[in-house]
């Protein structure tokens, strides 16, 4: 989730998706229902809710030509229904996130190597930007509100971009929606989409290698602090959390793709000493170059 922006306003597991007209490959589709029961409904005070969706789907777009890329991609989508709309925002998501995206590429040496430059904003340098790398669980938002659907740089409204669609068939959206901010929806089932950037090679055989694991949860928005410092989570126990990943990293020796069960090693190992100087580097620009809507 690098903007939360742009994440949601990706249509996520539609069959008129865009990349079908160039060739998109489904490669796995999953789908999960939660039913809050009776028993711990009445205990937990959330017999409200109705049901939470989660899907997930991941896909492949071959190149097309010798100067084009190869592109990985997934898809989440989480929906929640409740028994009115007034009950909607009683409810809130949050994202944690594991590992880490970066380049790889083969020398004429036959020697791999690997780089962190791709940068994203994050909860932990507000107003700043930070290698896209985390080695342990962090919360996955852009700003001090850990909430999925809040930017508090648009809105006070803490779910701003839930997101419904008029036109659902079966769960499914149709079209792109729209944000509970802007129109408050006409019957109470919302939901979020999360389309992490795709793991891609290029023509020059430069791999962008994308190794992310994700626990989307649902909560009470009451049990969820409107701002965090740091990663010190400051939670009430979730009602529901989802896992899932994208983690596509490219084998530049057997010319394949992999899946790792875990994150790739290389989220875990240390920065080299030009990474570091990088990171710094974000760090200085960032504190006197605080980021602008």
């Amino acid at each position: 989730m690098l903007l939360k922006i742009l994440t949601c306003t990706l249509l996520v597991i539609s069959g008129t998706s865009a990349y079908a007209q160039k060739g998109l490959e489904v490669l796995k589709q999953t789908e999960e229902v939660y039913v809050p029961q009776a028993e711990d409904c009445a205990r937990d005070d959330i017999c409200d809710l109705k049901k939470i969706t989660f899907r997930v789907q991941s896909y492949r777009i071959p190149a097309t030509s010798a100067e084009d890329i190869e592109l990985y991609g997934t898809k989440m989508y989480l929906g929640y229904d409740t028994a009115s709309l007034s009950d909607i925002t009683k409810y809130a998501v949050v994202q944690f996130i594991r590992g880490c995206v970066y380049y790889s590429e083969l020398l004429p040496t036959n020697e791999v190597i690997n780089y962190f430059t791709i940068v994203r904003r994050h909860i932990d340098t507000p107003g700043g930007f930070i290698l896209f790398r985390h080695p342990t669980w962090a919360v996955d938002s852009n700003t001090q509100d850990p909430l999925f659907s809040s930017d508090p740089d648009i809105s006070d409204n803490r779910h701003f971009f839930l997101k419904w669609s008029p036109g659902a068939v079966n769960g499914i959206p149709k079209g792109q929606g729209m944000l509970y901010g802007e129109k408050i929806p006409s019957f109470p089932s919302v939901y979020v989409t999360n389309s992490p950037e795709p793991a891609t090679l290029d023509a020059n055989g430069i791999a962008k290698n994308v190794s992310l694991q994700f626990e989307m949860c649902v909560f009470k928005t009451a049990n969820v602090s409107r701002e965090m410092r740091g990663n010190q989570e400051n939670f009430g126990p979730p009602i529901k959390c989802f896992s899932w990943s994208h983690n596509f990293s490219y084998d530049h020796v057997r010319k394949t793709w992999k899946e790792f069960q875990d994150v790739s090693p290389v989220c875990n190992r240390p920065l080299t000493p030009d990474e570091r100087d990088r990171e710094e580097l974000l760090h200085r620009w960032s504190f006197h170059h605080p980021y602008q809507k």
